[in-house]
């Protein structure tokens, strides 16, 4: 993306799909007045994701959240649509399933080229015709990896003051729109998201 070779941006679509009851699932999971369902717990990592590498802020959101599998007081699937700042839109899919198999995959649509990241398979570049996977994007261990280097991060920032890998500024804006899509999903309308980083 920083070399430009898709292109500028056009949309992006963030999907997590994943077995709901896996072992760490705890009652709190189970309510959002705890702070539970599949959004709040999981599926703002897709949010996090598209954001993250769209590189802009969201600056509105339309959503559907419903409860559809499971016998609980929180949302176990859901379907944002995003707006941009820099013009990109994008979705997000919010799926815990009781029947199923997982798919965590961010695909992204530029003006010269697409680019897929599968976390296991890797990063794939498409253009002219082909997809091309990128070497050494992937594998089995990108959940142990990524926690690994967000405590380094924080570990560094603590011991060192140095300014941490994601600011309080973005955490704030990933939640505001996480509680504008849940506004969203009650409201049936499109709500602005003012926070911003």
């Amino acid at each position: 993306l920083d070399a430009g070779e898709v292109g500028d941006l056009v949309l992006g679509i963030s999907t997590m799909s994943k077995y709901w009851f896996e072992p760490n699932r705890r009652a709190w999971h189970l309510d959002r007045s705890t702070g539970g369902g599949m959004l709040l717990s999981a599926g703002m990592h897709c949010l996090d994701r598209l954001t993250w590498l769209v590189g802009s802020p969201v600056t509105s959101v339309a959503a559907h959240l419903t409860t559809r599998f499971h016998d609980q007081a929180a949302d176990d699937a859901g379907l944002l649509f995003l707006r941009y700042a820099n013009g990109v839109a994008g979705t997000v899919v919010s799926v815990g399933y009781r029947e199923g198999a997982p798919k965590h995959l961010t695909e992204l649509t530029g003006t010269r080229g697409m680019l897929t990241v599968d976390y296991t398979g890797g990063v794939t570049v498409g253009r002219n015709g082909l997809w091309q996977p990128v070497p050494d994007s992937g594998g089995e261990e990108w959940m142990h990896l990524a926690l690994i280097a967000e405590w380094r991060g924080f570990a560094d920032a603590v011991q060192n003051g140095t300014a941490p890998p994601v600011t309080g500024a973005y955490g704030r804006h990933i939640m505001a729109t996480i509680f504008a899509a849940e506004e969203s999903s009650r409201r049936h309308e499109e709500i602005a998201v003012d926070v911003t980083f």
